[in-house]
């Protein structure tokens, strides 16, 4: 690993150390989910900042899968969320979300 690249790495850690603290200053716990995962903020294996998420943990919903957050191929972080399986989005309706968290 070149120096540049240890720097990045280190940079990254710092960075994700510093926004953890922020999200905890005053020593709250983060509000917890039924069925979900916190996932603090970390450096991924290829030196990739992910920030932190919820992961859901549950059992299978009839309908709709949840997709993890991930990188795109651009590179672009993508937010965890739920997708309907074998039907239209637009036909499971609005209430998907207030029924299954996100």
């Amino acid at each position: 690993m070149s120096g540049w690249q240890k720097l990045t790495v280190f940079l990254a850690v710092l960075v994700a150390g510093f926004v953890f603290c922020l999200g905890n200053a005053n020593g709250r716990r983060l509000r917890s989910k039924q069925c979900f995962r916190w996932i603090h903020p970390h450096v991924d294996s290829n030196g990739r900042y992910v920030p932190g998420h919820w992961n859901y943990i549950g059992p299978p919903k009839p309908g709709i899968k949840w997709v993890p957050g991930h990188f795109d191929r651009k590179g672009r972080w993508v937010v965890g969320r739920w997708e309907p399986v074998g039907q239209k989005k637009e036909a499971l309706g609005a209430d998907m979300e207030d029924e299954f968290g996100e």
